[in-house]
């Protein structure tokens, strides 16, 4: 999913810094085998009314069992989920330094 919102940016510096950004920092691939899995979450997260592609990050970011989901995108930020926790980045870099 982060492939693909990366590849939606119309600026092809942009998409580099972001993508060799997420590629050494930030990505865990989820295996094609798990889509199943992916869109009935991602049905299910819709229903808060968050939008189908923040959905599906979202869920994908929940069956890659990863902790955080860092976002400045204030409709995911109040949606309520179970196991991840949606964080700004700047309450990521406080707890970040609490945990480090």
């Amino acid at each position: 999913m982060s492939l693909y919102e990366i590849n939606d940016n119309p600026f092809a510096s942009t998409r580099e810094h972001i993508f060799n950004f997420v590629k050494e920092y930030g990505s865990v691939y989820v295996s094609v085998k798990r889509i199943d899995e992916i869109k009935l979450l991602s049905s299910e997260i819709m229903l808060t009314g968050m939008k189908k592609k923040d959905a599906v990050h979202l869920a994908c970011s929940i069956v890659a069992e990863c902790n955080f989901f860092i976002t400045t995108d204030k409709r995911i930020l109040n949606c309520l989920v179970d196991n991840i926790r949606i964080v700004n980045p700047v309450d990521f870099v406080e707890i970040w330094r609490k945990i480090v």
